[in-house]
């Protein structure tokens, strides 16, 4: 039995086929979703600095707490 490669079985280019917009639309949406990450990237790059002054969990509401000499 020898195998044709240049014509591969019918039942495998219709699998090819069909999964051919399957893979085009996962493209895409990698796509957009490196577009996105950049955009982030950039955004965090350009914000407003984190404030040290008090815990995390505080409040960034009212004056930051005084220490105590």
């Amino acid at each position: 039995m020898t195998t044709d490669h240049a014509h591969p079985p019918t039942g495998l280019a219709e699998f090819i086929d069909a999964l051919r917009p399957l893979a085009q639309a996962a493209a895409r949406a990698l796509a957009d979703l490196a577009h996105a990450l950049r955009q982030a990237a950039d955004y965090l790059q350009t914000a407003a600095p984190v404030h040290r002054d008090r815990p995390a969990w505080a409040t960034p509401y009212g004056p930051p707490p005084r220490r105590r000499r």
